[in-house]
């Protein structure tokens, strides 16, 4: 199994099948964020440099998850591809133009039946499982499982009761969390923050993971953390559980339950 970082919280995780997650590979497409939150660094690569993807997931509708420019552009590389939402950012890709014939909504958790990939939607708590009345879940995260191994893509989310023992039942070998954090500051600015490190390393300890990787860092000023304040806590919080510090554009091979840099 190998997984490549796209900066913020995209990945490219290329197993038996090859699936991309939350590419933001872009500026913010509305002018006004564009403007309030410039990407600190260039885009590693486009959407179509994306060839021979199977899946994408989109965990919600936040512009740097569900990027309408670089999902046209990997579904247009890709005629095969299919693309699992939530139903906001299925409403925007219908809004776009986009061909909805290739988009899956789960409506609750679970195994997304019509996929031949193993691959479960579960909640993620962005504040709250959902931002709308019309539907229980609206914020996303996935287990892929692989035969490397399982592999948790938290989404957007603080921790939440039960989400631990969810983890450890899936026995999931990699957690993929964020850690930027939240704040007075960020809530006052309409920025929905999700855990921090010392969190982070709370809910990797308390599942069972083998391996915990870091994600929603490093892409805007106005809502980022100290990569290397990071890395110390989870050191020192998370005991005997493997870590990696991912670096935009970096590929990494899952084996034997120990990640090493392929590039």
């Amino acid at each position: 199994m190998k997984l490549t970082f796209l900066g913020q919280s995209g990945f490219v995780l290329a197993a038996e099948r090859t699936i991309v997650i939350d590419p933001f590979l872009g500026d913010l497409e509305d002018p006004a964020e564009r403007a309030q939150h410039p990407r600190l660094f260039a885009p590693p690569l486009s959407g179509s440099d994306l060839a021979n993807i199977d899946l994408v997931l989109v965990s919600h509708h936040h512009g740097d998850h569900c990027h309408i420019r670089s999902l046209v552009e990997i579904a247009r590389q890709n005629p095969e591809c299919v693309f699992v939402t939530t139903k906001s950012s299925a409403e925007m890709l219908t809004a776009a133009g986009f061909p909805m014939d290739r988009v899956t909504v789960p409506e609750f958790p679970g195994q997304v039946a019509s996929l031949h990939i193993p691959v479960w939607v579960v909640p993620a708590a962005h504040y709250d499982f959902s931002h709308r009345a019309d539907t229980v879940f609206d914020y996303f995260g996935f287990v892929v499982k692989t035969g490397s191994g399982a592999v948790y893509f938290a989404g957007d989310t603080i921790p939440y009761v039960g989400q631990a023992g969810m983890i450890r039942r899936m026995e999931v070998d990699l957690a993929i969390l964020p850690v930027n954090g939240r704040d007075r500051h960020r809530d006052e600015q309409g920025i929905i923050g999700n855990m921090d490190a010392t969190e982070a390393a709370k809910v990797a300890r308390e599942s069972g993971v083998r391996c915990v990787l870091p994600c929603h860092f490093g892409m805007f000023a106005s809502n980022t953390v100290d990569p290397n304040v990071v890395d110390r806590i989870l050191a020192d919080e998370c005991g005997s559980i493997e870590r990696w510090m991912p670096v935009v554009g970096s590929t990494f091979h899952y084996s034997t339950n120990r990640w090493n840099l392929v590039s």
